[in-house]
């Protein structure tokens, strides 16, 4: 019984070891891989943005409440063709997202494997980026004092200049239409920026407000245009804006 015992004693023994040495050769294996990865990957970042490391900056993106009613992106969850703005340079044919429920640039690419590769961008790096028509500027690095975490569509650029924050929220109301809960609709803010000053104009009242000497002629010129202010798109608002400051600036 005591050599039963023993021969037990020594094939747990044998066993262990042999767990021992396949477990370290499966993990020098993927230490192996790794750093055989890791080059490829660099070598992709170098060719893509030269010597920008936005990417090494960025982050893995996996897509939050991903069978919620609705999504979270400005403008379409379709990725969309733009052109980004890294440090003066812009580079043109990027497939990206703008999540304004994170407020956050999403950027999809391949690597030399075919890899499909989805990344938060770093907001430090980005300047700004052409979505469709939509042109949008760096918040914190344009507006240092208005702690916007994103990006801002810039509408219009003069005397002052107008922008628009997008944001979405995720609504945790779980009902048989929305099982897996829903994002908001798109809230905008329009905001204006004169002489180092930021200034919200949620509103026709703010707006008439910010401009009391010309109240008048800008009430003319928005009823003669049919402008409604609070669903107006970009090109009305260029179109109002450019008259304030005209009439403004005289």
């Amino acid at each position: 019984m005591s050599r039963f015992i023993q021969f037990l004693k020594q094939d747990i023994f044998l066993i262990c070891l042999f767990t021992l040495i396949y477990v370290g050769a499966i993990s020098q294996d993927k230490s192996t891989e790794s750093s055989e990865a890791f080059p490829s990957f660099s070598e992709y970042i170098g060719n893509l943005y030269g010597t920008n490391d936005i990417v090494v900056n960025g982050r893995s993106y996996i897509p939050g409440h991903f069978n919620a009613k609705g999504d979270p992106y400005f403008f379409s969850d379709k990725w969309t063709e733009s052109t980004l703005v890294i440090d003066g340079k812009k580079y043109n044919k990027q497939e990206i997202l703008y999540n304004i429920d994170i407020e956050k640039l999403i950027l999809k690419s391949s690597q030399k494997r075919n890899e499909e590769v989805l990344l938060v961008l770093n907001t430090e790096f980005v300047d700004a980026f052409y979505l469709g028509k939509h042109h949008f500027v760096n918040g914190a690095k344009n507006f240092p004092d208005s702690k916007f975490p994103g990006f801002v569509e810039k509408v219009y650029s003069g005397n002052f200049d107008i922008v628009i924050r997008y944001q979405k929220s995720f609504i945790s109301n779980y009902t048989a239409n929305t099982p897996n809960g829903f994002y908001s609709g798109t809230k905008s803010e329009i905001y204006i920026f004169k002489e180092g000053k930021l200034n919200k104009l949620p509103t026709k009242k703010a707006l008439l407000e910010y401009f009391p000497d010309q109240k008048k002629e800008i009430k003319k010129f928005i009823r003669k245009n049919n402008i409604k202010y609070k669903q107006a798109n970009t090109i009305q608002l260029n179109k109002l804006f450019t008259y304030c400051d005209d009439i403004s600036s005289k």
